[in-house]
Parts: C-alpha cells; sequence; structure tokens
C-alpha cells in the first residue's frame, strides 16, 4: 500500500455502471460520487478501462493524482474467492477464472480488494450504524438474487464459495 496515499476508492460494478466513492483516511466521503457505464459483457479488460477513468474522475474530483489512492475495494456482482471469478453471473466469458484483483492492481499500480456485490452491501449497512452491537442480515433482490451477512463485531461471514448466502 502507498504509505503517502491519503484517499481509498470503492468500485461497485453492476450490469450496466461502475458506481464510485472516494474516502479520506477517516472514511468521510471525500468529493462526489461518480458513474460510468460498466461493460462487463464486453469482458474485464474493457470493464477496467472505464474503472480506471472512474479513479481518474475521483481523484481530479478532489484535486489530487490517482497516486493519492492508496487502496481499492472492489464489489462484483459473482461469486469469487481469492480474487478470482467462479461463476460469470452477468459478466462476460473471461472474468472466469481470471485473477481480477491481481490483473487490476498490476494494471492500475494500486492494491485491490474484491467480495461480492451482496457482501459489500451489508458491510455497509454494517458500518452506517456504529452503535450496532449485533450481527446484520441484509438480502437484496434486484436482477438476481443477493445477500451478506455480518457477524457481530463487524467481520463478514464469507462462506467456501465466496458467498455468504
Amino acid at each position: 500500500m502507498n504509505q503517502t496515499a491519503s484517499y481509498f476508492a470503492g468500485l461497485d460494478i453492476g450490469g450496466s455502471t461502475v458506481k464510485s466513492v472516494l474516502v479520506d483516511g477517516q472514511g468521510e466521503q471525500a468529493g462526489n460520487l461518480v458513474e460510468v457505464p460498466s461493460c462487463v459483457t464486453a469482458g474485464y479488460r474493457e470493464t477496467f478501462t472505464q474503472l480506471e477513468r472512474a479513479l481518474d474522475q475521483l481523484a481530479e474530483g478532489v484535486g489530487v493524482p490517482r497516486s493519492a489512492i492508496g487502496g481499492v475495494g472492489l464489489d462484483v456482482p459473482a461469486p469469487n474467492c481469492d480474487g478470482v471469478i467462479w461463476h460469470q453471473a452477468n459478466l462476460g466469458d473471461d472474468w472466469v477464472g481470471t485473477n481480477i484483483c491481481q490483473q487490476l492492481s498490476e494494471r492500475i499500480k494500486i492494491p485491490v480488494a474484491m467480495t461480492n456485490d451482496g457482501n459489500a452491501a451489508a458491510l455497509g449497512e454494517y458500518a452506517v450504524r456504529p452503535n450496532h452491537a449485533g450481527g446484520l442480515l441484509l438480502i437484496a433482490p434486484g436482477t438476481g438474487l443477493g445477500g451478506g451477512l455480518v457477524l457481530p463485531g463487524g467481520t463478514a461471514y464469507v462462506g467456501c464459495n465466496g458467498l455468504a448466502l
């Protein structure tokens, strides 16, 4: 991780758009949310171009270079483990079996962590409830049915397939 970096990006890859946010070292939103087309069915390389576009817009929005971003949290609409997509859901064929974290990190020169979008949503809901002492179960009906489970103490439950449910 870049020790001089003072921002972190969150990128949510959806079937049609990438929604993104930049936060500072205290977790406070910096700048505006950015949304760009995702191009997921065109393949991961095409989507990476859109992710870079979003990162550049986020950095420009607060007047810093992309190198000020010390880490990227990425969520994808597909089951995954250890940075690798194992089922395509609504993604292009080349996503499956690819270490998306490694490929993206090498391309943008920033560390990347990835989870399923249901897990990310559950963690986000948990984070906005700082006085909540128990666990949290999130059910997310949409194009498919997803969700996430956060255990008491704030740790996401991730089963053997990278999913909570």
